[in-house]
């Protein structure tokens, strides 16, 4: 008797395993901002088998918000009729108030001034990741 457990499961395994790509895997229904949306979709996997990563597809939906200045999203998840339903709010944008550039060292008053113009994250702009990450260039 205990043999034949054994080896039942040993054998479950590879059962689940080939079985598995057999679950039907649903769309995915975002719900989000048009602007939003076309932000996450190009990263969002085409299809899901439902149940299954939510937790890293909210870390991910969550670290492409933070790249535009989105820092405290709302995301649900519900599944319907075998879909993944994603409802994301985004929360306010943050917005560059104010930039001061600092040089520390003699540069001429020309070039302070080109800096200062440069600068890619201006007052009044959201903040974005690529521009925060240039204008420290």
């Amino acid at each position: 008797m205990f043999a034949r457990l054994s080896v039942l499961r040993c054998l479950l395994a590879p059962v689940l395993l080939v079985l598995a790509p057999l679950v039907p895997a649903g769309e995915i229904d975002l719900r989000a901002p048009d602007d939003v949306a076309d932000l996450l979709s190009p990263y969002l996997p085409a299809d899901v088998v439902p149940g299954s990563g939510q937790a890293k597809m909210q870390a991910l939906i969550a670290g492409i918000l933070a790249t535009e200045g989105y820092f405290s999203p709302r995301i649900a998840f519900a599944e319907v009729d075998g879909d993944l339903r994603i409802d994301v709010e985004p929360g306010p944008r943050t917005m560059v108030v104010a930039a001061d550039v600092a040089v520390d060292g003699p540069l001429e008053a020309k070039t302070r001034a080109d800096l200062v113009a440069g600068w890619g994250l201006p007052a009044g702009k959201p903040f974005r990741q690529d521009d925060w990450s240039s204008a420290k260039q």
